[in-house]
């Protein structure tokens, strides 16, 4: 493994290999966000925005990373049939709950256990990359009318190390 500082696209990266590895989706689905252009939905996004260096500790290499998971599902199917019995609501509401699951594994105080679960799943997928403690900020959600799709988002701050930290 060599070490690379796009940090935010080693987070992405991180993020999807944890979601794909808690079985709420797969490598065709699941994306980083520089591979979401024209993805059809229902995909998963992993989407990092900004890092900025720990203000106690600037030139260690961690940061605070920004991050929004990204859930797009279609609101209308191509088959009348299938809106007439929520299939979408359905299939949109599975997808939702099965990956939003994979966020509230906490220690209740803080969110170690889960930067350890999404460490462990990026160092098997082959990135150098720790997370050391994870937030969940907020959730939202919308309905896109051009695209007639949902469109739910998880929003995090995750301090990463840019290495592979042992226990």
């Amino acid at each position: 493994m060599a070490t690379t500082h796009d940090i935010l696209g080693n987070t992405d990266a991180a993020l999807a290999a944890y979601i794909i590895s808690g079985n709420a989706g797969t490598s065709a689905d699941v994306v980083t966000a520089k591979a979401s252009l024209k993805k059809i939905p229902p995909v998963t996004i992993c989407r990092s925005t900004n890092s900025v260096p720990i203000d106690a500790d600037p030139y260690s290499g961690n940061e605070m990373v920004t991050v929004a998971i990204i859930i797009r599902c279609m609101g209308i199917d191509e088959q009348a049939v299938n809106n007439e019995t929520g299939a979408p609501r359905q299939s949109a509401s599975e997808r939702i709950s099965n990956t939003w699951a994979l966020f509230r594994l906490t220690d209740g105080d803080n969110g170690e256990s889960l930067a350890k679960a999404i460490s462990a799943a990026a160092q098997a997928a082959g990135l150098e990359w720790t997370a050391l403690n994870v937030e969940v900020k907020a959730t939202t959600a919308g309905f896109e009318e051009r695209a007639d799709g949902w469109t739910d988002v998880k929003h995090l701050e995750i301090l990463v190390a840019p290495s592979i930290i042992p226990d």
